[in-house]
């Protein structure tokens, strides 16, 4: 299983310091959030300060691009990365596209469906015309992942990503009885198996290495939980866990701003549910307990830079219990 690590918000100023120390101590690859800032120009500075770290975006939110300027700012980061670029891309909530950029939500699965067939249409015309396109490069079309959480656009992943990119806020229980049967309805629809995609998971952690670090994680963690749990694209989550009826009380107080009183909704039992909890030591098994069945790759979140040398060990680990070879 290879272990990547995910960036956003005012830690990307700091990129180009974060990803040469995510290649030094083992990370396989280092994905850029589209959270406040948007993700890509600062890959590239990542780019120019490591040589073998896999660089790309977890994820970019679609609706806001055309599908010209998603080709091409892929086609530059993947040439000026040397072929290390992932284009990672999500269709965000119903509200989201609208609210921050402009853009129109509907239809998402076959908007995105459309979407990724012109990108790649981009890619491949650009090698045999001559005008106004990029020149050629050695290192051939990014792969493009795709987010997804709900069946139709799990299904579309499998039918036409390189890589589906999971959501944190999942259950095990959604794992096995949404994500997994529409995954393998898109597999078996385009005639691809399992080995033709990666299914990567973006992992909620509780831990830390003191005590004030854990309770920190875990604030996190109910934050974010409390969060998607108040939007309706993501009740299903909740289903699984046997709580939809928190759906309604979670969206009941975001609409009447009662932000701070959300995380005290969710209990412990919630969280175990959708995060891995222990103690940094226990995290890589627990890892591999929940995801190893279905994801090549897990992705971790969290300050790395704080204790690099704990993170360190718990990668090595979580390559040495899955045969992956250390990164070189």
């Amino acid at each position: 299983m290879k272990v990547d690590v995910a960036v956003g918000g005012p830690e990307l100023r700091q990129l180009s310091g974060l990803a040469r120390l995510a290649e030094d101590i083992g990370f396989d690859s280092l994905y850029t959030a589209e959270s406040c800032r948007a993700p890509f120009p600062w890959l590239a500075r990542a780019a120019e300060h490591t040589t073998r770290l896999g660089l790309g975006t977890s994820m970019a939110v679609a609706p806001a691009r055309s599908p010209m300027a998603l080709a091409h700012l892929a086609n530059d980061l993947q040439e000026y990365s040397r072929g290390r670029f992932v284009l990672g891309l999500g269709a965000q909530t119903r509200t989201q596209p609208w609210w921050r950029y402009g853009a129109s939500f509907h239809p998402p699965v076959p908007r995105m469906r459309e979407l990724i067939r012109a990108v790649r249409g981009m890619w491949r015309s650009w090698q045999n015309e001559t005008a106004f396109v990029p020149p050629p490069h050695p290192y051939g079309p990014p792969k493009i992942y795709l987010a997804g959480v709900g069946p139709r656009m799990t299904q579309l992943a499998g039918e036409l990503a390189d890589g589906l990119i999971l959501h944190g806020f999942t259950t095990a229980r959604h794992l096995r009885e949404t994500t997994v049967p529409a995954l393998e309805r898109g597999l078996r629809h385009s005639g691809r198996t399992w080995e033709d995609i990666e299914v990567a998971a973006p992992a909620f952690l509780v831990t830390g290495a003191t005590d004030k670090a854990y309770e920190r994680s875990e604030r996190r963690v109910r934050q974010a939980i409390a969060l998607y749990g108040a939007s309706p694209a993501y009740r299903h989550v909740l289903e699984s866990a046997g709580r939809a009826g928190l759906q309604d009380e979670l969206a009941s107080l975001a609409r009447q701003g009662r932000w701070t009183e959300m995380p005290g909704r969710v209990d412990d039992e919630l969280v175990d549910e959708v995060a891995v909890r222990g103690e940094l030591t226990e995290i890589p098994e627990l890892l591999v307990r929940r995801y190893g069945a279905l994801c090549r790759r897990v992705t971790l979140m969290g300050p790395f830079h704080e204790n690099p040398g704990v993170w360190a060990v718990l990668i090595a680990r979580i390559h040495q219990i899955t045969c992956e070879p250390v990164p070189s």
